[in-house]
């Protein structure tokens, strides 16, 4: 039942796989008790079914009770315990227990960094290790764990995998929040290069690297090629997700932006004015690449002396 409910999942039946699964679970917990190891890869299969609509709280106590199983039945350094403590990890972060969620990540790092074992369930521990760190505004410490990831997955599923190629983009992400646009770049067009060779260059995991190239464009104040990495991203997207798709139009939103930007890149003002719109948008990393471009902007002018940072930037624009 768990093989079936996971195979229904994956080709998109999610109400008939959430059914398969509650019946399995059932007739394990009849079967077995509700703390057999078959009863706990149900309630894990069961929670990560549930994970596109269900109710969060069903979702953490049924990757609880995973947790709990897999540990008495196999001890708390088993691949099935570890597995089931990284998906409940990834849970916490989601209802906004970013430090509990952490606490346990490093726990399951610490883990799995004992013993003989394939290493890459370490990798993708790190990986949402960099994730929760660069959600909490934290890119160094991201970065970080990202690089520690990185070279796990080159090593253990190869450097052009898939895997490989979401990390890079990640890192990319991490550094640019950083502003070290040169190697935000380089990574980025490496990963690039991977979905390319996986996917074909139309894939929408290609766009978010074309994106991620983009970005580090405006960052190098090149509005000409920043439009052309977006508009080959806004194709991509048009035409896989629909032209009315949230992602299709945040990429459509910063075209506009771009476009306004390519009337008086040096107006330190105005690019203040851009910068507060892409923040209020929630497209952080935009609005900080908008903030140094104009306080770069207003030194050369000596029209905005006063402005020292890019936060100061957006107080004196407030």
């Amino acid at each position: 039942g768990t093989r079936l409910g996971y195979f229904l999942g994956q080709h998109g039946h999610h109400m008939a796989a959430e059914q398969v699964l509650r019946t399995s679970l059932a007739f394990s917990e009849r079967a077995s008790g509700w703390d057999h190891p078959n009863s706990a890869d149900c309630a894990r299969s069961l929670a990560s079914g549930l994970r596109t609509g269900g109710n969060v709280e069903e979702r953490r106590q049924l990757l609880y009770r995973s947790v709990a199983a897999f540990q008495v039945a196999f001890g708390e350094d088993h691949e099935h315990t570890l597995e089931a403590a990284i998906g409940l990890a990834l849970l916490l972060a989601e209802a906004g227990e970013s430090d509990r969620a952490e606490m346990l990540l490093k726990r399951v790092r610490s883990s799995l960094a004992r013993g003989d074992r394939s290493h890459a369930p370490l990798g993708v521990a790190l990986d949402n290790l960099g994730d929760l760190c660069d959600e909490a505004g934290k890119p160094a410490d991201a970065e970080i764990y990202y690089r520690q990831a990185l070279a796990i997955f080159e090593r253990e599923c190869g450097p052009t995998h898939r895997d490989t190629a979401v990390c890079l983009d990640r890192l990319a992400g991490a550094l640019l929040a950083q502003n070290r646009r040169d190697e935000a770049e380089q990574t980025a067009s490496r990963a690039l290069d991977i979905w390319r060779q996986i996917r074909g260059e139309d894939d929408l995991d290609s766009a978010v690297s074309i994106i991620s190239l983009g970005r580090a464009a405006v960052r190098f104040g090149d509005i000409a090629r920043a439009r052309e990495h977006y508009e080959r991203a806004l194709e991509i997207r048009e035409r896989l997700l629909g032209t009315e798709h949230p992602d299709t139009a945040r990429v459509r939103s910063v075209l506009d932006e771009l476009a306004t930007a390519a009337v008086d890149p040096t107006d330190a003002a105005a690019l203040l004015r851009r910068a507060i719109v892409a923040e209020h948008r929630g497209d952080y990393v935009e609005a900080e690449g908008l903030f140094l471009q104009a306080y770069e902007s207003g030194k050369a002018q000596d029209g905005l002396p006063e402005l020292y940072s890019p936060r100061a930037a957006f107080r004196l624009a407030e």
